[in-house]
């Protein structure tokens, strides 16, 4: 360096240094060589700002650090890694080039020649004129806008109308990506070609208008730069792409509007998180990445038509070749997606590391995500290599009362109305109308996403990369166990109010709003009751909260909410002690829809009838007999259940008399039904049809209508009566293939009418199929009792017998219910638990199959006084079946005598006239097995078990298909 260079460094007047063929900006931050900018990370540019400051002298390791990392602890590594980064981009040490020294133990010094210039002496950039070179000022586009097609072609419509565009959106969400192809595509419409602006690393806003003269080739360091500017863009038609906005806002949008107005030929594209609010602005909010609806049920190949899981495979193939998106890690990666937001850095993040962790390990650990997702790619911009990085470029924007605001806010876990955020972040040193605004404000610079909620009512939500970050640092201040509460205790309130309120059952579909309720439940049970910060609150929440649990479907999940809230109320005061009995009464409830061994159903009935007992009101009395009868059918006790029903009907009088019929007359049907009364069931089931059960107390309510309830049994019944076409259409009637619809909808036809029916009609096809439906939803769900069904179903298409040492077996063991559907499903000898209960009168619709079975089980060919047992246990079932109604079991069983009775015997010819009477009442021409099976035997033909291997052959080939 000669003496001039070294005195103008001295005196500060340095606002560019040339040395090789680069040359670095102080001024803009920016190393540049002969083909425009060189990409190289913030850290790595500021040592070498640091070095050329002093080139020729050796700088020690505790002087860089102390001028790149100020107030930072830096390991020894971190500052090798940046400066082998820095010498990387120089091309040090290739083709004879040496910049940089290093001397083990000392330090570096920066070692080649060079040249400092002034703001006067620094030699001119002369202005592009040339179109074809104007175009080269756009930096190229190293990877693919993935899944952004339509939003590229519509800002470009958007650009070719307006003059002003602003593609507004959060950090890391693919703006500049975005700008640069629209860019690219408008080339053509744009004579003098586009000029890139890159304002990320500026610091003052007053040298806007500088960086934008530079970027676009003119000489703005001498002179006045706003006529320079102007007077070269005046008559150009051409576009200018200003990128990063947000933090020179002011700036931007004077400029913005100062060009526009001198200017008529130029258009600007720009990108910012929030808007320039520029007179002539036209916003565009780049939206996330479209991910799949969590429900929806999707091959590996429809997944992959979603944006968010294209840029997530195609950026995990970068890191690691052999990665395939296949049915074992679909499931993790669609819910990754979808917890990133569809927020394409936090994709690409997540996907460099799926090679270390899998993307099920990722999940797991998605709650560290800022330890996590921290290796983005060392030429990207210092505030876009981690997530951390990204956010904390936003938040440093904030003003202090948004910063709280936002913090405050981050409790929530799913979307909110501005009364809910005023509930929880207002406080006395915080007015209501400052939370209002800030939140608007938030919304506006994108760190929240403005959402409509039911009825149309607008509500934000905090993205889930926003929300770690702010709730992180909320965690840290003192005022977090208030907020905490304060939430808790708005949780509290509105569902309160819900349970008040009477809610029409008419809406039976997937709701936002029930599973918003749900993440805010958790989340105040998490901290209140779990965490123990509020025992009390956490018990009344718990308490509070079953119907929403209830319509949710997760029962489960509650069952565990309420044993921690049943084990810790003793230490939560008299809050505690008051709702114990409340909280009894709620596992009572629960413990028929859950899965659960006889033994635990047994400890719980002395407790269980003596709660009916504690409670004053008839409508809490009502409450608790529901209860009771909800338990009673996960037992099988369908007896108990008649008993309770009667009570209730007893009580449900003058305001209360709508719960004979909701609940009284609508168990007793179904109780009915399960007991082999099925005239006296569908006479009851009509009138529960009919009735309007719109405005019914929450605690009363079924996620399942009515109607529906009463349709499902209605098909059973038809089936068992013989009129097998009417139970057929009245399946293809109640299945929903609606993906909106509420899980019980999808769930309860399947379980309890389609697949049973279907397997009785021989249509192994379409059982198999709806079972893997059934199994989908109660996955994706997360309903194990109702998981249980489908387990136990598919052992039984496949052939695999029900043996109690297997999973199968010990699923059927805890689910009374299932169990007497499989009695009657499985051509094998029946559970003795089932084959008891049938005999003692405690279960009846499956009673006469049961007996049926247990007679052929017990039958020797070779003795004929087991013979003679065997048709008399047969005829005493047919008696049942023909008190029943049950047709159906009539038919097999005069089947069974038919095939047990000797040949030419009184019995087997008294056998053949059952079969022709039932034959000439039920037979509609169809191939259904047993049909089939009886008209070859009552014609006289020799078939022997060849239909019952045939039906056996049925089976298995459907669950094969399925399969």
């Amino acid at each position: 360096m000669d003496s001039t260079t070294a005195e103008q460094v001295a005196h500060g007047q340095t606002t560019a240094f040339d040395f090789g063929p680069f040359r670095y900006d102080l001024i803009r931050r920016e190393l540049r060589d002969a083909n425009g900018p060189v990409r190289a990370g913030n850290r790595s540019l500021q040592l070498l700002e640091a070095l050329l400051q002093t080139p020729g002298r050796l700088c020690s390791r505790d002087e860089l650090v102390a001028q790149v990392w100020p107030s930072t602890v830096v390991e020894e590594t971190s500052l090798r890694v940046h400066m082998s980064a820095l010498r990387r981009v120089l091309g040090d040490g290739q083709g004879g080039a040496r910049y940089i020294t290093n001397v083990p133990g000392r330090g570096y010094a920066f070692v080649g020649e060079v040249r400092a210039f002034t703001s006067t002496l620094a030699p001119p950039v002369q202005a592009i004129d040339d179109p074809k070179d104007a175009v080269r000022k756009l930096p190229p586009l190293l990877t693919r806008p993935v899944g952004r097609g339509q939003d590229i072609a519509r800002i470009g419509e958007l650009l070719s109308r307006e003059r002003l565009v602003c593609v507004v959106g959060a950090g890391g969400m693919g703006k500049t990506t975005v700008a640069l192809a629209v860019a690219e595509h408008q080339t053509p419409l744009h004579e003098q070609g586009s000029f890139f602006v890159d304002l990320s690393m500026l610091t003052d806003p007053a040298l806007v208008v500088v960086e934008v003269g530079q970027s676009c080739g003119l000489d703005v360091a001498r002179g006045e730069p706003w006529a320079t500017l102007e007077n070269a863009l005046s008559r150009q038609q051409a576009l200018l792409v200003l990128d990063n906005c947000e933090h020179v806002i002011d700036a931007v949008a004077a400029l913005a509007d100062r060009l526009l107005r001198s200017c008529p030929r130029l258009r600007i594209l720009a990108t910012s998180r929030e808007p320039l609010e520029a007179e002539a602005e036209w916003v565009f909010r780049l939206p996330p990445l479209g991910v799949p609806a969590p429900d929806a049920l999707l091959s590996v190949d429809a997944v992959l038509d979603y944006p968010a899981i294209q840029l997530f495979v195609e950026r995990a193939r970068a890191a690691c070749a052999s990665f395939v998106l296949t049915n074992a890690n679909v499931s993790a990666i669609r819910q990754l997606c979808e917890y990133l937001d569809g927020i394409p850095l936090a994709i690409e993040l997540a996907a460099a590391r799926v090679n270390s962790l899998g993307a099920q390990g990722l999940l797991l650990r998605l709650e560290s995500a800022f330890e996590l997702l921290t290796r983005g790619r060392r030429t990207a911009m210092s505030r876009h290599q981690t997530l951390h990085a990204v956010m904390n470029w936003s938040y440093e924007l904030l003003t202090e009362t948004e910063r709280r605001v936002l913090q405050r806010l981050a409790v929530f876990r799913s979307a909110f109305d501005l009364e809910a955020a005023v509930a929880v972040a207002a406080g006395p040193e915080l007015a209501q109308q400052q939370v209002i605004d800030s939140v608007l404000s938030l919304c506006g610079k994108s760190l929240m996403v403005l959402e409509t909620g039911s009825g149309g009512s607008p509500r934000h939500r905090l993205l889930y990369v926003t929300r770690l970050f702010a709730e992180r640092i909320l965690a840290a201040m003192p005022e977090a166990v208030q907020v905490h509460r304060r939430h808790a205790v708005f949780v509290l309130g509105c569902t309160v109010d819900s349970n008040k309120g009477r809610q029409q059952l008419s809406r039976f579909r997937r709701s936002a709003a029930l599973a918003s309720a749900i993440a805010e439940l958790r989340a105040a049970i998490t901290w209140a009751l779990l965490e123990e910060n509020d025992l009390a609150l956490g018990v009344e929440v718990v308490a509070e909260s079953m119907p929403k649990w209830h319509m949710a479907g997760l029962f489960e999940e509650y069952g565990l909410h309420l044993i921690a809230a049943a084990d810790k109320a003793g230490r939560a005061g008299v809050a505690g002690a008051r709702l114990l009995t409340r909280l009894q009464l709620l596992q009572t409830f629960l413990s028929g829809q859950t899965l659960a061994d006889s033994e635990s159903h047994q400890r719980g009935m002395a407790v269980d009838r003596r709660l009916v007992d504690r409670f004053d009101g008839h409508g809490d009395k009502i409450e608790a007999l529901f209860a009771l009868c909800a338990s009673a059918f996960g037992r099988g006790d369908y007896l108990q259940v008649l008993s309770c029903c009667e009570e209730i009907r007893e009580l449900a009088q003058g305001d209360l008399e709508i719960l004979s019929v909701a609940v009284g007359d609508r168990l007793t049907a179904i109780a009915l039904h399960e007991l082999g009364q099925h005239d006296a069931a569908e006479r009851l089931a009509h009138r529960v049809m009919t009735l309007d059960a719109d405005g019914l107390e929450s605690r009363f309510q079924s996620p399942l209508p009515f109607q529906l309830s009463m349709q499902i049994r209605l098909a059973r019944i038809h089936w068992l009566r013989g009129d097998f076409r009417v139970a057929w259409a009245m399946v293809q009637d109640i299945v929903v293939s609606d993906d909106e619809a509420h899980i019980y909808i999808k769930i309860h036809p399947l379980a309890f009418a389609a697949i049973p029916i279907a397997i009785w009609r021989g249509d192994m096809q379409a059982a198999a199929l709806w079972n893997h439906q059934l199994l989908n939803h109660s996955v994706r769900g997360n309903v194990p009792y109702w998981q249980s069904f489908a387990q136990v179903f598919d052992c039984l298409l496949a052939g695999r017998p029900l043996l109690p040492d297997r999973a199968e077996g010990q699923l059927l063991a805890k689910n009374a219910v299932l169990m007497d559907i499989c009695a009657a499903l499985q051509l094998a000898a029946p559970d003795p638990i089932t084959l008891s209960r049938a005999r003692r009168g405690e279960v009846g619709w499956c009673a006469p199959e049961v007996l049926r079975l247990a007679a052929l089980a017990a039958l020797d060919p070779h003795d004929e006084a087991g013979r003679g047992r065997c048709i008399a246990e047969l005829r005493a079932a047919f008696e049942l079946s023909v008190e029943q109604g049950a047709r159906f079991w009539s038919l097999r069983i005069a089947i069974s005598l038919f095939e047990v009775a000797a040949a030419d015997s009184a019995e087997r010819a008294s056998a053949r006239g059952m079969l022709l009477t039932i034959l000439n009442a039920i037979d509609d021409g169809s191939a259904q097995p047993d049909l089939q099976r009886a008209r070859h035997l009552a014609a006289g033909e020799n078939c022997g078990s060849q239909a019952s291997h045939a039906f056996q052959q049925a089976r298995t080939h459907g669950a094969a298909s399925a399969q």
